[in-house]
């Protein structure tokens, strides 16, 4: 399974090579790195820590599925708002990290921080599979990913198709048919509802949106400011768009089992914060910590 999904990251730079060539391999890199690295700082932990909790669950299905769908619902919170606010601000975080000579790899990193949320979502789904002894499904899930991946780019590159088309093709056609397909194997390991899936990812999808909204419409009319103030400013205002949101509509855009899962467990958040979570906890079913 791991060799695999080594093949579906390395997939796209061998036919972005032959295909445009270096200089354009480059663009691409560079983008994908600017996205991919905060991805792997974000999952990496988290998939250690949830094969650590699934596997001390092992008998306790209702506790697990209601873990899993806390983690991915606070995942949803962190990625989508964060990727989708670099979405909206590319041209100006590419001109603030790397230069205007890297500003051709801006449209590139639109649909690849589109793709990484849901991304850490398969990852995730990938750590729950194996704590239940279903690595198959985990191999499963990645070669379909790759067949995906690697027709639906062939035929792009064969097409004669820009790097930005290639871009969307892999956003598509191998991150999201990955994640899509993690998820119908969990659902068939813990018969999770598809109703109960979404509500996890519903406050992370929302917010997101309105972190691009106002971000992507800041970034514009700013348009003649520095990039520095202007990605503090409409970062900055999308951000606190989101947490402002959080605050008003609790109970509406965080998934209820979130609460649960994260108050009175020791976590090293302010007291204020903890206790402001316990009262929003639907009903006490203490979960092992990890």
């Amino acid at each position: 399974s791991n060799v695999v999904c080594w093949s579906i990251g390395a997939m796209p730079n061998f036919l972005i090579a032959r295909s445009l060539g270096p200089a354009i391999l480059g663009l691409y890199n560079r983008a994908y790195m600017l996205v991919g690295v905060p991805l792997t700082a974000l999952v990496a932990p988290l998939q250690t820590v949830s094969l650590s909790l699934y596997s001390r669950l092992q008998g306790s299905e209702g506790k697990v599925r209601r873990t899993f769908l806390a983690i991915i619902a606070a995942v949803a919170l962190l990625a989508f708002p964060f990727f989708l606010l670099v979405a909206g601000t590319a041209g100006t975080v590419i001109q603030v990290l790397l230069g205007n000579k890297w500003s051709g790899s801006a449209p590139i990193v639109i649909p690849l921080a589109f793709a990484m949320p849901f991304d850490a979502i398969a990852a995730l789904c990938s750590s729950l599979l194996i704590s239940r002894g279903r690595p198959d499904l985990d191999l499963h899930t990645q070669v379909i990913a790759a067949g995906s991946g690697a027709l639906s780019l062939a035929v792009a590159a064969w097409l004669g198709s820009s790097l930005l088309s290639l871009t969307w093709t892999i956003c598509v056609c191998l991150y999201l048919v990955r994640a899509a397909t993690a998820i119908v194997f969990v659902k068939r390991v813990l018969g999770i509802s598809w109703s109960d899936f979404a509500q996890s990812l519903f406050g992370g999808l929302l917010l997101g949106t309105v972190a691009l909204a106002t971000a992507g419409t800041l970034n514009v009319r700013l348009a003649a400011l520095a990039a520095w103030p202007r990605l503090f400013l409409a970062g900055g205002a999308g951000l606190g768009a989101v947490v402002a949101l959080i605050f008003l509509f609790p109970r509406r855009l965080l998934y209820p089992d979130l609460f649960w899962l994260v108050s009175g467990r020791g976590l090293p958040i302010p007291a204020g914060v903890d206790k402001w979570l316990r009262s929003l906890v639907p009903f006490e079913d203490p979960v092992v910590t990890p």
